[in-house]
């Protein structure tokens, strides 16, 4: 189910005037193995809302005008939480390790993540799930992180679908 939400507008430009329409697109679907995948973009439009002056994964940008609205609040949490969902480069673990790792103040390099799972063991791990089955090296596929139950039925219920039980 996809579904657009709109945000009003915001002084974008810095100028003093709010003038920008913010929007985010929900996109809440079943994969193959009809597990939810979330993806969620930000637009924020031009004055005559004919085109966007940012547009994607920007909602880090977008929260210190939103940052006293409950329900930007609310799906920014899950974006963090779950944005395409089942594109990880890692399993839950090294996922965990990862995000340690970037909290600690390193900025995200790909080849310097790869060194830091490896100096810790965990490059390569056990890893059983639908998609792969065996030792797993961190970003040699996508891999699937599920939504937790709370937050599934919480994203369900704004969109207004039916709750899981």
């Amino acid at each position: 189910m996809r579904k657009k939400i709109q945000f009003g507008k915001i002084d974008w430009s810095g100028r003093g005037r709010k003038a920008y329409a913010v929007e985010l697109e929900i996109d809440l679907r079943e994969d193959k193995f009809e597990r939810p995948v979330l993806s969620i973009c930000g637009s924020v439009w031009n004055t005559k809302h004919t085109d966007i002056v940012c547009g994607g994964q920007c909602l880090d940008d977008l929260l210190p005008f939103l940052k006293g609205n409950k329900e930007f609040k609310f799906w920014h949490k899950m974006w963090k939480k779950y944005h395409l969902n089942d594109m990880k480069a890692g399993t839950p673990e090294q996922e965990e390790a990862i995000r340690e790792w970037k909290e600690a103040g390193h900025r995200y390099d790909y080849t310097e993540a790869c060194k830091y799972l490896e100096s810790i063991g965990l490059y390569e791990v056990e890893y059983h799930g639908c998609e792969y089955n065996g030792v797993y090296k961190y970003g040699t596929a996508w891999l699937y992180q599920p939504i937790d139950w709370d937050d599934l039925n919480a994203i369900l219920d704004r969109l207004g679908l039916e709750r899981h039980n």
